[in-house]
């Protein structure tokens, strides 16, 4: 099964299978770090897709990956994130929330989530899907404030029907009491 894991058609989805197949058989030591290894390789590759990256962590964290292994992950999330899709990002925060990332790397994510939501063509259901994923990370109030007031500002250049979509970012961040006020006068 080790060697099925390097074959190179063993898709991310067929890693999973192998990894929990591995398991069932009781493998040494030596054969997790072998499956390990393989799926690290398979990380750092510059090919390597954020859903491959989604698949391919959930592999190793089956494997009980060493501090090392953990940070090579963390480091190739951290690496994806500027480069995937509203959509995945709320993914990949799980992953790397798995793997215990340390205060810098948890701010680094942040930091590529804030600055995604503050692009202009951003959609308001982006917005939302990005601000979950925030959430995760226990954003700063600094950070929270920030996006408030991103969202705050897009909504009078927002059509009616994705309004909502916005308000319920807003309301995930603990809105102040003024920015509540100028979201109902901008709904007004």
């Amino acid at each position: 099964i080790t060697t099925a894991l390097a074959l190179p058609k063993t898709t991310p989805w067929k890693v999973d299978n192998l990894t929990e197949a591995l398991l069932k058989l009781d493998p040494t030591d030596t054969e997790r770090a072998q499956a390990r290894h393989t799926i690290t390789t398979a990380l750092a590759l510059p090919k390597t897709t954020p859903w491959k990256v989604d698949n391919l962590i959930d592999a190793l964290w089956k494997l009980d990956p060493t501090d090392t292994e953990r940070a090579q992950a963390i480091h190739t999330i951290t690496t994806a994130l500027p480069k995937t899709t509203p959509w995945m990002v709320d993914n990949l925060i799980d992953k790397l929330l798995k793997l215990d990332p340390t205060n810098t790397e948890r701010a680094q994510a942040r930091h590529t989530i804030t600055t995604a939501l503050a692009l202009p063509k951003t959609t308001p259901e982006e917005v939302n899907k990005l601000t979950d994923a925030l959430w995760k990370l226990n954003p700063t109030n600094t950070e929270r404030a920030q996006v408030r007031h991103t969202i705050t500002t897009a909504l009078p250049k927002t059509t009616p029907e994705r309004v909502g979509s916005l308000i319920n970012a807003l309301l995930k961040l603990n809105p102040t009491d003024t920015e509540r006020a100028q979201a109902r006068h901008t709904i007004t």
